[in-house]
């Protein structure tokens, strides 16, 4: 989130937010209702051993993924509607995240016991200082920024590939903990997501993919904290492996959205 910090622009976020706030109210309701429903339709008709299913359903109400604004670069999506989302989503996370998490625990067998500090305790470290550090230095040395982000983002990149080589070594990815069935429905889900986010609003393509990436990817950071909770020694490894899963899944998934942007730049020089 340094990164993105250093490369937010405040007019962007503020003429986002009056000028397309359906759109913005359309993605947190995809975000927040649509991909949750999802889950637990597709968790209650494959039945994955508890431990899939709890890291499924934790990771589809902890939204946020840091890297969405460089993932949907890289399918050509939209950058500022990535960056609203991501924000709007982030702020809304520490009410919605216990909230869905209290109602699972009353309507399923999952374990998920945790509260709105253990969410901020999460957030406010790996997201809204390291954002507020680099907004500042955007508006002090906006020179220093633009150069400062891209290594920024380098060094993160480096980072969480170095946490998941260490994890790999450690637990085997969590290959152990997997099953058919579980493999299946974090597959499922994150298309189906994809799809949520996708369909949510009739917008321009650039901006719908990035509303789709944002549903279909978790914030694994805070999907580890709250899974630490209930399976301390299990959990991280799992996430990483869904994580890797639901990448493969959306392969399909960007070569579908490379023909839509084809079908509709035709349609705009028709």
């Amino acid at each position: 989130m340094f990164s993105v910090g250093l490369r937010t622009n405040r007019q962007v976020v503020v003429i986002m937010l009056r000028e397309q706030r359906w759109l913005v109210i359309r993605a947190l309701v995809a975000v927040w209702i649509g991909v949750p429903l999802l889950a637990l339709a597709i968790l209650y008709a494959l039945r994955p051993p508890p431990l899939s299913a709890a890291t499924l359903m934790v990771m589809a109400i902890c939204p946020g993924v840091p890297l969405l604004l460089r993932k949907t670069s890289r399918v050509h999506g939209d950058r500022d509607t990535a960056l609203i989302v991501l924000l709007t989503t982030l702020a809304t996370a520490i009410v919605l995240t216990p909230l869905w998490a209290l109602v699972l625990d009353r309507i399923t067998p999952l374990d998920l016991h945790f509260r709105m500090r253990d969410v901020i305790v999460v957030i406010l470290p790996t997201v809204v200082v390291p954002y507020v550090i680099g907004r500042i230095i955007n508006v002090k040395w906006p020179h220093v920024a633009a150069r400062l982000a891209s290594v920024a983002n380098a060094l993160f990149i480096i980072g969480l590939g170095l946490i998941v080589v260490v994890l790999v070594i450690k637990t085997g990815l969590g290959l152990r903990e997997i099953s058919v069935t579980g493999a299946i429905a974090c597959i499922l889900i994150g298309f189906g997501a994809g799809a949520i986010g996708y369909f949510a609003t009739p917008a321009r393509v650039g901006q719908r993919t990035a509303i789709a990436y944002a549903a279909a990817f978790g914030n694994p950071a805070l999907a580890l904290a709250v899974m630490s909770r209930s399976y301390p020694a299990k959990a991280a490894p799992l996430i990483v492996l869904f994580l890797v899963l639901r990448t493969l899944s959306f392969v399909p998934f960007n070569v579908w959205l490379r023909r839509e942007r084809k079908t509709q730049q035709g349609l705009t020089y028709a």
